[in-house]
């Protein structure tokens, strides 16, 4: 090992070129590796965040649809969980979609400050 002067005027250690061995039977515990299960964590992670967004439009739908209920009498009922006009949904989903916006540009701005893996871990919490 040497010493490198870097850029910036910090002195580091450089690592010798020496291929790493590896042993017999590592190859199967690919998911020890860091990066591999940092990707997946991720992956995980995103795939979250887009359900949870894409949710509101499933969950609206199905509550203000009307839906019929048979009663133990044979009586036919309408029910409908929530008796919302086009005019609130049209204001929920676009509420919904401007708040969508706001925290995109507002994570920018946090993930630049903070960094990206503090406003990430917030935002799946």
């Amino acid at each position: 090992n040497k010493e490198v002067q870097c850029a910036v005027g910090v002195c580091a250690r450089a690592m010798d070129n020496v291929p790493h061995r590896r042993h017999k039977g590592q190859r199967w515990m690919f998911w020890k590796r860091r990066r591999h299960l940092v990707t997946f964590l991720a992956f995980l992670g995103f795939f979250n965040l887009y359900i949870l967004r894409s949710n509101l439009v499933y969950a609206v739908n199905s509550m203000t649809s009307t839906h019929k209920v048979t009663l133990g009498n044979g009586t036919v009922v309408e029910n409908q969980d929530i008796n919302w006009h086009h005019q609130e949904i049209s204001e929920t989903m676009r509420a919904s979609f401007y708040g969508f916006v706001a925290t995109q540009i507002l994570g920018g701005w946090l993930g630049a400050c903070l960094g990206g893996s503090r406003v990430y871990a917030v935002g799946v919490a």
